[in-house]
């Protein structure tokens, strides 16, 4: 959603080489990117894992800011 604001606001609506995505089962996708954080995650250490999950909760709130402030203007 970022990357549509910003190209929206900045190049005109196009679509960067980076956002577009081959045409397949979204579902499929996502399991296969579980599949992959899951085995990548199996090694760590109980502090990797709350490292990891204290910043995935900060994307998440600074991600959302972000978005509240690329949210276009209201007209009065």
């Amino acid at each position: 959603m970022i990357g549509k604001r910003l190209s929206d606001k900045l190049l005109g609506g196009e679509v960067l080489q980076f956002y577009q995505w081959p045409q397949m089962d979204v579902k499929l996708l996502l399991e296969e990117t579980r599949r992959r954080i899951d085995e990548l995650a199996e090694g760590w250490t109980i502090q990797e894992k709350q490292d990891c999950l204290e910043e995935t909760m900060a994307c998440f709130k600074y991600g959302g800011s972000l978005m509240v402030y690329l949210k276009p203007p209201t007209m009065r």
